[in-house]
């Protein structure tokens, strides 16, 4: 599949809904890159098998071909786990960009 495909075929208005509703619950920020491969380091927060979990959940929507949903459930996981380390403050700002980078694939 090419770039142009995959970004055609992903719903980013829904992903970015899907961040701002994980955003209120938590402090944490959220970035989505899609990317061929992993470069970040894991949070010592969550540890691996939170990580795992993750990729499973969007792996078995993108083996379906939904990636929206795949990367929607990856968010709200995300979120979830923010939430629990990090809950949303009162005063909390968005500081980063809720758009998808696609500039890994």
């Amino acid at each position: 599949m090419t770039r142009r495909k995959l970004i055609q075929m992903i719903d980013q208005a829904r992903l970015t809904e899907a961040i701002q509703k994980a955003e209120h619950r938590t402090s944490g920020e959220i970035c989505v890159s899609v990317a061929r491969l992993f470069w970040g380091s894991i949070d010592e927060k969550v540890g691996q098998e939170f990580w795992d979990r993750v990729v499973a959940v969007v792996s078995d929507k993108f083996r379906e071909g939904d990636f929206t949903e795949g990367l929607v459930r990856g968010i709200e996981e995300v979120g979830e786990q923010l939430a629990t380390h990090f809950p949303h403050e009162a005063d909390d700002k968005n500081e980063l960009s809720d758009e998808i980078d696609f500039g890994g694939i």
